[in-house]
Protein backbone atom coordinates (compact mmCIF):
# COMPACT_ATOMS: atom_id res chain seq x y z
CA UNK A 1 0.00 0.00 0.00
CA UNK A 2 3.23 2.29 0.70
CA UNK A 3 4.24 2.29 -2.96
CA UNK A 4 0.95 2.67 -4.02
CA UNK A 5 0.55 6.16 -1.98
CA UNK A 6 3.93 7.07 -3.36
CA UNK A 7 2.67 6.61 -6.75
CA UNK A 8 -0.80 8.49 -6.39
CA UNK A 9 1.13 11.55 -4.84
CA UNK A 10 4.12 11.35 -6.89
CA UNK A 11 1.79 11.47 -10.14
CA UNK A 12 0.27 14.61 -8.57
CA UNK A 13 2.95 16.68 -7.68
CA UNK A 14 2.59 19.96 -9.68
CA UNK A 15 -0.09 20.45 -7.55
CA UNK A 16 1.54 20.04 -3.82
CA UNK A 17 1.89 23.85 -3.32
CA UNK A 18 -1.77 24.26 -3.62
CA UNK A 19 -3.28 24.06 -0.38
CA UNK A 20 -6.31 21.70 -0.48
CA UNK A 21 -4.00 19.50 -2.38
CA UNK A 22 -0.89 19.73 0.00
CA UNK A 23 -2.81 19.12 3.05
CA UNK A 24 -4.07 16.00 1.07
CA UNK A 25 -0.38 14.66 0.48
CA UNK A 26 0.74 16.01 3.81
CA UNK A 27 -1.85 13.66 5.48
CA UNK A 28 -0.32 10.60 3.17
CA UNK A 29 3.09 11.43 4.35
CA UNK A 30 2.19 11.23 7.53
CA UNK A 31 0.25 8.06 7.42
CA UNK A 32 3.42 6.35 5.29
CA UNK A 33 5.52 6.94 8.15
CA UNK A 34 3.00 5.69 10.66
CA UNK A 35 2.23 9.31 12.03
CA UNK A 36 -1.31 9.33 11.27
CA UNK A 37 -3.94 7.32 9.01
CA UNK A 38 -6.05 7.81 5.81
CA UNK A 39 -9.45 7.56 5.32
CA UNK A 40 -10.90 5.33 2.54
CA UNK A 41 -12.06 8.79 1.60
CA UNK A 42 -8.94 10.36 1.32
CA UNK A 43 -7.37 7.52 -0.51
CA UNK A 44 -10.36 7.40 -3.35
CA UNK A 45 -9.73 11.15 -3.35
CA UNK A 46 -5.73 10.60 -4.30
CA UNK A 47 -6.98 8.28 -6.81
CA UNK A 48 -9.49 10.15 -8.74
CA UNK A 49 -7.05 13.43 -8.74
CA UNK A 50 -4.47 10.91 -10.14
CA UNK A 51 -6.21 9.59 -12.83
CA UNK A 52 -8.08 12.99 -13.43
CA UNK A 53 -4.73 14.50 -13.40
CA UNK A 54 -3.37 12.08 -15.59
CA UNK A 55 -6.22 12.57 -18.51
CA UNK A 56 -5.20 16.52 -18.90
CA UNK A 57 -3.39 18.13 -21.72
CA UNK A 58 0.09 20.00 -21.39
CA UNK A 59 -1.67 23.10 -21.61
CA UNK A 60 -4.25 22.11 -19.40
CA UNK A 61 -1.85 21.22 -16.91
CA UNK A 62 0.12 24.54 -17.23
CA UNK A 63 -3.20 26.34 -16.68
CA UNK A 64 -3.92 24.00 -13.47
CA UNK A 65 -0.71 24.33 -12.03
CA UNK A 66 -1.23 28.28 -11.18
CA UNK A 67 -3.99 27.45 -8.67
CA UNK A 68 -1.66 28.24 -5.36
CA UNK A 69 -1.50 31.89 -6.77
CA UNK A 70 -5.26 31.86 -8.16
CA UNK A 71 -8.04 31.43 -6.52
CA UNK A 72 -10.16 31.62 -10.02
CA UNK A 73 -8.08 28.70 -11.14
CA UNK A 74 -7.86 26.54 -7.74
CA UNK A 75 -11.95 26.57 -7.76
CA UNK A 76 -11.95 25.54 -11.11
CA UNK A 77 -9.10 23.01 -10.53
CA UNK A 78 -10.45 21.41 -7.67
CA UNK A 79 -13.74 21.06 -9.41
CA UNK A 80 -12.66 19.54 -11.92
CA UNK A 81 -10.30 17.43 -9.80
CA UNK A 82 -13.53 16.24 -7.84
CA UNK A 83 -15.60 15.03 -11.12
CA UNK A 84 -17.45 18.46 -11.63
CA UNK A 85 -17.73 18.98 -15.38
CA UNK A 86 -17.11 22.65 -15.86
CA UNK A 87 -19.30 25.42 -17.32
CA UNK A 88 -19.15 26.85 -20.59
CA UNK A 89 -18.23 30.54 -18.36
CA UNK A 90 -15.62 28.69 -16.34
CA UNK A 91 -14.25 27.41 -19.57
CA UNK A 92 -13.82 30.38 -20.93
CA UNK A 93 -12.63 31.43 -17.98
CA UNK A 94 -10.26 29.44 -18.02
CA UNK A 95 -8.97 30.43 -21.00
CA UNK A 96 -8.47 33.98 -20.52
CA UNK A 97 -6.69 32.96 -17.28
CA UNK A 98 -4.11 30.95 -19.80
CA UNK A 99 -3.55 34.10 -22.26
CA UNK A 100 -3.58 36.62 -18.43
CA UNK A 101 -0.12 34.26 -17.67
CA UNK A 102 1.16 32.98 -20.79
CA UNK A 103 0.60 36.48 -22.95
CA UNK A 104 -0.55 34.15 -25.72
CA UNK A 105 -3.52 32.06 -26.63
CA UNK A 106 -3.20 28.60 -25.91
CA UNK A 107 -2.11 26.96 -29.54
CA UNK A 108 -4.85 24.09 -28.56
CA UNK A 109 -8.46 23.70 -26.87
CA UNK A 110 -7.85 23.67 -23.11
CA UNK A 111 -11.89 23.87 -22.49
CA UNK A 112 -11.44 19.71 -24.21
CA UNK A 113 -12.31 17.46 -21.70
CA UNK A 114 -13.32 19.88 -18.77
Amino acid sequence: MKDKLLCLVSSIKPLWDFYPIGCLVEETRMAISGEGGLTEADINKLINYSERWSKLNEEQKKIFSKSFIDTHIGVMLLLYLNGTRLSGYQKECLERKYEEYFLYRTPINIKKGL
